[in-house]
């Protein structure tokens, strides 16, 4: 019983973990346009993202067993499926080529 709770407490910090990376993501792309320095924001954000993100997954990795360092990775799998499932993909670079989209 305690180690499923342990499971489910891991999967839904994966779950939580994808939303914060995804959004800071969606957040950072939509302020690109904005700002003085693009580049500086996107590689600012991005090493943001990874230091949290590898952070959490070090803690499972040393402190916990790999059933919940799976059940951590599958919430975060399944986040972001939902996550693209619910949002949609947008246009990609080949379609808008293909469309001839300006």
């Amino acid at each position: 019983m305690l180690e499923a709770i342990r499971l489910l407490l891991a999967a839904g910090i994966g779950g939580i973990l994808a939303a914060g990376y995804f959004g800071t993501l969606w957040w950072t792309v939509l302020r690109l346009t904005l700002s003085r320095h693009p580049l500086s924001v996107y590689f600012a954000s991005l090493v943001v993202r990874l230091v949290v993100v590898t952070l959490v997954f070090y803690g499972f990795v040393v402190y916990a067993t790999w059933q919940t360092l799976a059940a951590c990775f599958l919430g975060f799998l399944v986040a972001r499926f939902a996550l693209v499932r619910s949002l949609g993909r947008g246009p990609s670079l080949v379609t808008t080529v293909q469309q001839g989209a300006p």
